[in-house]
């Protein structure tokens, strides 16, 4: 059977026909409390590849795609956390944030979540797309204790939204990436780059069960470009934490450069063009 069927939570592997609804219910790419914090004051468009697309704004995107108990169980816990962890620093580039371990593992788990339905998004725009099954289940698996699968690597990074008038030029955006198999040993991989507000993540999710049992795919090298505007969040250690918002030596991306910075995985090597923070 393809994945994902559009009769099957994808993250449960429930039937619609069994849920409590009878049907599936819809989970926005972006979740609902992003926009609440934001608050836009004008449209909100979607582009892919520097190209607007018609009658699409980003908060709207939904796909239905999952259950109604894991829609309001275990993700409503993980989307209330993170909405209280990091949602005052979306449009706050003053207010002070420190991510502990556990913070930091959750929010792995979160954004890994969120790149994994934003590449479902994006799915019917664009060839080829990748969002492994193994990783929906994963985070099923770990509801009560939610981690980012085997070999995920997220980085968090500050974004230089500049103001027009009475609006945000570009609140938000999504992008997503597949990386092919480069040798032996490596498995097919999805790079998503999302940022609302000031705030950046940045997800290289590995298909480890591609591999033989026990294999810890290879981790993704951050080249020596974009490594100054990275925090890791995941794999973390327990110190030190992640300190908020970005304060030299670490820099911000500007949003005119986010198609680039979106990139990495695929060579960027040239000098990149990133904005000073603090």
């Amino acid at each position: 059977m393809a994945f994902p069927d559009p009769e099957v939570c994808v993250f449960c592997g429930t039937p619609g026909a069994d849920t409590e609804l009878g049907h599936l219910s819809v989970e926005h790419a972006f979740p609902a409390w992003i926009p609440r914090r934001l608050n836009p004051q004008s449209e909100v468009v979607w582009r892919l590849n520097d190209r607007v697309l018609p009658d699409r704004n980003v908060f709207e995107v939904e796909i239905p795609a999952v259950c109604e108990p894991c829609n309001t169980n275990w993700m409503d816990r993980i989307e209330k956390k993170i909405s209280r962890w990091i949602g005052p620093s979306l449009n706050d580039g003053h207010r002070v944030l420190t991510l502990d371990q556990h913070q930091r593992e959750v929010l792995g788990a979160w954004a890994v979540k969120t790149a994994l339905m934003v590449e479902l998004a994006l799915r019917e725009l664009r060839r080829p797309s990748f969002a492994p099954e193994s990783h929906f289940r994963w985070l099923y698996a770990h509801a009560d204790a939610p981690t980012p699968p085997v070999g995920a690597q997220i980085w968090m990074f500050g974004v230089n939204q500049p103001f027009g008038p009475g609006r945000w030029l570009q609140i938000a955006s999504a992008q997503a990436l597949t990386l092919a198999p480069a040798a032996p040993g490596v498995p097919p991989a999805y790079f998503s780059t999302f940022h609302a507000g000031l705030v950046g993540l940045q997800v290289f999710g590995p298909d480890a069960e591609a591999l033989q049992p026990g294999v810890i795919p290879p981790p993704l090298p951050v080249p020596a470009v974009v490594a100054p505007a990275l925090f890791q969040v995941w794999p973390a250690p327990a110190k030190p934490p992640i300190k908020w918002p970005p304060k030299p030596p670490h820099r911000i991306v500007d949003t005119a450069d986010m198609d680039t910075f979106a990139q990495w995985p695929r060579a960027v090597t040239r000098p990149f063009p990133l904005s000073g923070a603090g």
